[in-house]
């Protein structure tokens, strides 16, 4: 029981070191097949959900408990069923092999699996599963006969309620490959493999889709034919990867060793409409670092049009000089500062020159944040129970057992160093975390309603007529400004480096 407190305590902690102002580091690197993610819309596509044939193509599925089927302006609702509900493709049109499916779909509501797709594998079946196993897994089944949750291709992410993903299931003679918003998730060869599908979604067959004690909501089905020279250029870009940003990332040299925890700077820019040409980086932080680390952010902060920084407070407030803080609400910067000495690190808010001219406040009000939070019936104490719920979670799946070297870090001589290494750690695999911090609903005060209302002060100073901007926020809140900036802004990722937030070495 010791040790399990210990393990939680160390999550919380380390979510915290990279917290307050509010936000949590998280490092999400993955590859991106080009093709499939910018080269899918080519010819070819048929439409599978077409309002006036929606009727002759698909079927209620007849699992038994399943709940309402409703289709209504291209969007297919699937009920919360006990426990499934789903609907079946009646056509004969349906290719055995050699082709490419594409669709969108969200959980509405529920905890478990907001898409399984159930399709042909030439003379076989088998079902993708997004969201299943009690709401994160992801993967095939089955594979000889292992379904999703034990074989090659089991994966683990988070899925937010009310968010929509886009998937792009591509099934050729000699691979299956599977991408979420263009992260490639599978790729398993076919070659001396079996395929079938688990027993509960035999009536899905040859293609159908549903969900498991979920509402859920699916559009953009759409499917097209795969010719020879379309699979090979599908084969090829398997083959040309590129990299998916990170905003967080421990540093090793060649011995595999831990140097540093370092924070990205990665540079967008704008290629298309009103603001053509502006330029913006996304700046991660952790909120203790070195002296060193917060001088190197000052140096770049200074070259900028404009600075956009987080700290719910008012945004008159200027930090100089101001030991009480009057005004912002941060319930965690007391830890904070107790783990800048812990840790031996400098606190942000003493090292970074808020009065500078360009720094523009980007974050909620004290009064805004705490309406969001009573909207939404939530409170601190709920948040906190929820990231530690998840941290006892990630146990149960094997993404913990690191209390032996908390506790190991606590008995060496040269103790901050130990630890540091210990909650860099913590900070690497916070991704597992953060499903924790949102609601029932999917939304979270600290991170998604914060991010809405940056990238409303950020078009604001667009709109201003500045052009090189930057935005100075902890590392979790990058991936969904990210994706933000691709979608509204039409803004390019072309470059990142990497800036030294906390020593690693073993010195």
């Amino acid at each position: 029981m010791m040790h399990s407190s210990l393990k939680c305590f160390g999550v919380v902690v380390a979510l915290l070191v990279a917290f307050c102002n509010k936000s949590v580091a998280e490092d999400s690197s993955a590859a991106v097949i080009e093709t499939t993610k910018s080269g899918s819309e080519s010819a070819g596509w048929i439409d599978l959900l077409q309002p006036e044939e929606f009727a002759a193509t698909w079927k209620s599925t007849s699992f038994g408990g399943e709940g309402k089927v409703e289709f209504k302006d291209g969007v297919l609702r699937l009920g919360n069923g006990d426990p499934m509900t789903g609907v079946t493709f009646v056509k004969d049109s349906m290719p055995k092999d050699n082709f490419e499916i594409k669709w969108s779909a969200r959980r509405v509501s529920g905890t478990d699996f907001l898409s399984c797709l159930t399709f042909p594998v030439a003379e076989e079946f088998c079902s993708v599963v997004v969201g299943g196993w009690g709401g994160g897994l992801v993967g095939l089944s089955s594979i000889n006969h292992s379904d999703a949750s034990e074989n090659e291709t089991t994966q683990f992410r988070s899925f937010t309620n009310g968010q929509w993903y886009d998937f792009v299931l591509t099934v050729t003679p000699e691979q299956i490959i599977f991408t979420i918003d263009g992260e490639e998730m599978i790729d398993v060869p076919r070659a001396d493999r079996s395929f079938s599908t688990r027993l509960e979604v035999t009536r899905c067959k040859p293609l159908g889709i549903c969900t498991y004690q979920s509402t859920g909501e699916i559009k953009d089905l759409k499917l097209r034919s795969l010719d020879a020279k379309a699979v090979q250029v599908v084969e090829d870009a398997a083959e040309k990867q590129t990299v998916k940003p990170k905003f967080m990332q421990i540093k090793k040299n060649d011995k595999d060793q831990l140097e540093a925890l370092q924070t990205a700077v990665a540079s967008y820019k704008i290629t298309g409409g009103p603001f053509d040409g502006a330029t913006i980086d996304l700046v991660g932080a952790v909120h203790v670092g070195s002296s060193e680390y917060y001088q190197e952010l000052n140096r770049r902060f200074a070259t900028y049009d404009a600075v956009l920084f987080e700290l719910v407070a008012d945004p008159e407030i200027r930090l100089a000089g101001r030991k009480d803080r009057e005004g912002v609400i941060n319930p965690v910067s007391s830890m904070q500062v107790a783990m800048k000495d812990a840790l031996e690190l400098q606190f942000q808010l003493d090292e970074i020159d808020y009065d500078a001219k360009n720094f523009v406040h980007a974050d909620m009000t004290p009064d805004e944040f705490l309406k969001d939070m009573e909207k939404r019936k939530d409170s601190f104490v709920s948040m906190f129970a929820r990231v530690i719920g998840s941290s006892i979670a990630m146990q149960s799946t094997g993404g913990g057992g690191q209390e032996a070297a908390m506790l190991a870090a606590m008995m060496q001589p040269n103790r901050a160093v130990a630890l540091r290494r210990v909650f860099a750690q913590q900070l690497d695999t916070a991704e597992m975390q953060m499903a924790g911090l949102a609601d029932s609903k999917g939304l979270s005060t600290l991170v998604t309603e914060r991010n809405n209302k940056t990238m409303s002060v950020l078009r604001s100073e667009l709109k201003s007529g500045k052009r090189k901007l930057a935005i100075f926020f902890g590392a979790a809140h990058l991936d969904d400004m990210h994706l933000k900036l691709e979608r509204d802004f039409d803004a390019k990722l072309s470059q990142t480096t990497w800036v030294t937030a906390w020593d690693l070495r073993n010195n």
